[in-house]
C-alpha cells in the first residue's frame, strides 16, 4: 500500500498520520505543502477542490483521495481490520 501525505510541519493530525503508516509499515511519503512544487502536485491531484480551508493531511493511498487523518484510520479499519483493537 502506498501512502501519500500532504500536509504542513506544524500540523500535529499529520505528524499522527505518519506515525500510523510508521506502525502499520505503509510505504509512505510525506510532502510539504509549504513547498511550491508538492503544493502543485497537490494542486494536480485534486485540483479546484483546492482551497484554504481544505483540512490537512490530505492524504492518497495508491493516488486515491482518501481523506484527511480520521478518513485514514477509517480506511484501515475497513480494508485492514485491527486498527481499534490497540492503541496507536
Amino acid at each position: 500500500m502506498r501512502v501519500e501525505i500532504f500536509g504542513k510541519g506544524d500540523c500535529i493530525n499529520c505528524q499522527k498520520a505518519i506515525s500510523v503508516a510508521k506502525n502499520y509499515r505503509h510505504n509512505w511519503e510525506y510532502k510539504n505543502i509549504t513547498y511550491t512544487k508538492y503544493f502543485d502536485e497537490l494542486k494536480l491531484y485534486i485540483g479546484d477542490n483546492l482551497t484554504a480551508d481544505i483540512e490537512i493531511p490530505i492524504i492518497f493511498i495508491n493516488n486515491k483521495h482518501v481523506g484527511n487523518y480520521t478518513n485514514y484510520l477509517q480506511y484501515i479499519e475497513d480494508h485492514l481490520g485491527g486498527f481499534g483493537d490497540s492503541p496507536i
